[in-house]
């Protein structure tokens, strides 16, 4: 159970405009479950056949405030009780080059703060966004996998409809990409700059 955890760290190669537009190749499916994340990442790579990798947690704006806080970058300006303060939301990442799909997972609700809200029925624990070419082909049978997940009571497609600032919060996962990918990129050349002194 405790393998997902123990993923080795993999470069992820992302491209952050692929996850905006069109829905044509994008579909939301919906996870109920109480599960710890790193469960729910370990039975889906099990299930379905894939590879989802640990990235850094999305840290997502308090949606249920009455005024959203944009402006702000760090945990540490608020309390630990504050409603308002953002929530860290694990994330995890996979791009099946053979099955030309890119998969995205992430805990959807943390302390009553939630990144997507479904509009006609319970807003989903877990999210599983996936984009790509082929997702017209493995959406119905990644829907019959998912509801033989343990722990896993339901498991749904999202109607894009039916969620609240969508736009708004595919940019958001866009860019928490792009961040990842300018941190490894600045990693690697930090390497590079030393093995040259060396």
């Amino acid at each position: 159970m405790a393998a997902a955890s123990k993923t080795p760290a993999k470069k992820i190669i992302y491209k952050p405009e692929q996850i905006v537009t069109p829905y044509s190749t994008l579909e939301i499916l919906g996870l109920y479950s109480t599960a710890a994340d790193y469960e729910i990442a370990y039975n889906i790579n099990k299930i379905l056949k894939i590879d989802l990798v640990k990235t850094e947690d999305f840290q997502a704006y308090n949606r249920n405030s009455e005024s959203k806080i944009k402006d702000v970058m760090t945990l540490d300006l608020f309390s630990a009780d504050d409603t308002s303060a953002p929530t860290s939301h694990a994330m995890f990442y996979c791009n099946d080059e053979a099955l030309r799909v890119e998969h995205i997972l992430f805990s959807n609700t943390e302390r009553g703060n939630y990144i997507l809200k479904e509009q006609r029925q319970k807003t989903p624990d877990y999210i599983l966004l996936l984009r790509g070419n082929g997702v017209s082909e493995i959406r119905y049978k990644y829907l019959s996998g998912l509801s033989t997940i343990p722990g896993v009571t339901k498991a749904t497609r999202i109607n894009f409809s039916h969620i609240n600032d969508i736009e708004t919060v595919l940019e958001e996962i866009e860019s928490h990409f792009i961040e990842i990918d300018c941190k490894s990129r600045q990693h690697e050349e930090e390497i590079l700059r030393s093995l040259e002194r060396d």
